[in-house]
């Protein structure tokens, strides 16, 4: 086994794997971004009523069936395997990780015996002795 040639068909078969792999991230990153400018555009047309978003899916849906009669899977492949750079940044997971604790802005759930939150104490001005504002705010201050 001493053997320190290349062999042929393993490198054929790496470069196949290679180009598969560039194929099929090349579609998920593509993928990502159609589905996040379609659910865009899903949610303002729900918000504004608007049916014609309906009518245009329709369309592209028809043209691409028919460009799809028409074109060949070969000028697809040639398509995607012109891009050979690839950002390993963009292979990455993020790193992601559930914080601990509740979520901020979120309170416990209280037993049915324990009493409410305390209410919140209210601004008491020392010139005039009012509620509701302070010193700082107060319209008998003098400047």
């Amino acid at each position: 086994m001493g053997w320190s040639g290349p062999i042929p068909y393993l490198n054929t078969f790496a470069q196949e794997v290679h180009d598969i792999n560039h194929k099929v991230i090349d579609e998920r990153k593509l993928y990502g971004e159609v589905w996040g400018k379609a659910r865009a555009a899903l949610m303002v047309a729900v918000r504004k009523n608007d049916y014609n978003f309906i009518t245009m899916l329709d369309k592209y849906l028809n043209n691409c069936q028919s460009d799809s009669d028409e074109s060949s899977d070969s000028e697809i492949e040639s398509e995607s395997n012109s891009k050979t750079t690839l950002d390993p940044s963009e292979l990455m997971n993020p790193n992601k990780r559930k914080k601990k604790g509740c979520l901020k802005g979120t309170d416990r759930i209280r037993r049915a015996d324990e009493p409410s939150k305390k209410a919140k104490r209210q601004l008491h001005c020392k010139i005039c002795g009012g509620l509701g504002h302070n010193r700082v705010t107060c319209s008998q201050r003098q400047k």
